[in-house]
């Protein structure tokens, strides 16, 4: 914005829709450069190279560039990627069709030049509906890109003890087969545990893999019971279970709103037994 309200101002016959966000922050780095020298005596150019090297990390209009090192002699971290902002089939696009997104899968290895000091990672696998029914394939994404950016967070901080978060998710199409398929290749990879998988189905089935070999199910996308009871130490939830949740409306109806009488009409009996049950009071009058 900064940039553009500049090219405004100078008097120009150019007409230009946009100025590089490449182009400024290089050239914002160089004044800060040139900004390090006194001029008493003027710089030459290895003094720039010195002062580059030696500045350490730089932030250049809420970008952090550097720190510029024998291992890593670029400014840029992170990958950004230019998207569109909204699906468009119009074939007239300008600079407001697109935003500019930070990578979330992981630092660049363009920084470890030396085998070394090459990145190590904690990666960690998601079998997800990505795809499919478009509910469940939006609550899928939702779930791997809230994950990653908690990842992408941290990593930016340096990781964990010297090591990067990794996310890798596999679309199980909301389908139990595919689910365990995934959870087999994942597990393969030697993942430090499953995290974020979204349906009940998917995630019982997600859930006896993981329990057989021993690694953590984190925060499975569903309240069934069947991952509540019998206790499973590799099964670590997140969200209430269905019974509470129902537990809860039940509750608010007839505490809040003062409704004496509700009757539930049950889509699957295999699935809504073990929530209706321990949900309704034992009052008849609350519950028919």
């Amino acid at each position: 914005r900064r940039a553009l309200a500049l090219q405004t101002s100078l008097e120009s016959n150019l007409s230009l829709p946009s100025v590089a966000l490449e182009g400024y922050v290089l050239s914002q780095l160089v004044v800060g450069a040139m900004r390090k020298f006194d001029f008493d005596v003027q710089p030459t150019s290895q003094d720039v190279l010195e002062v580059l090297y030696g500045w350490g990390a730089v932030n250049v209009s809420g970008l952090q560039l550097g720190p510029f090192t024998a291992s890593c002699w670029q400014g840029l971290r992170e990958v950004w990627i230019t998207t569109p902002a909204v699906p468009s089939s119009s074939s007239s696009l300008d600079e407001s069709s697109f935003r500019l997104l930070r990578h979330h899968a992981f630092p660049s290895f363009s920084c470890f030049s030396d085998p070394s000091v090459l990145p190590r990672f904690l990666v960690f696998g998601q079998s997800a509906p990505l795809s499919g029914l478009s509910g469940s394939a939006l609550a899928g994404a939702q779930s791997m890109y809230g994950a990653c950016a908690a990842f992408a967070e941290r990593n930016r901080r340096g990781g964990v003890r010297g090591y990067f978060l990794q996310l890798r998710s596999l679309d199980d199409g909301y389908d139990p087969r595919r689910a365990v398929v995934n959870a087999l290749t994942l597990i393969q990879q030697d993942i430090y545990g499953l995290i974020g998988t979204y349906g009940s189905a998917t995630s019982v089935a997600v859930a006896s893999i993981a329990s057989a070999a021993g690694i953590p199910l984190i925060g499975a996308g569903t309240g069934t019971m069947e991952l509540r009871q019998p206790f499973d130490k590799n099964v670590i939830n997140l969200r209430v279970s269905y019974a509470d949740e129902t537990a809860a409306i039940v509750d608010f109806l007839t505490r809040q709103h003062f409704i004496t009488r509700t009757r539930p009409v049950i889509r699957s009996y295999t699935s809504a037994l073990a929530t209706i049950s321990p949900s309704f009071p034992s009052n008849p009058a609350v519950a028919e």
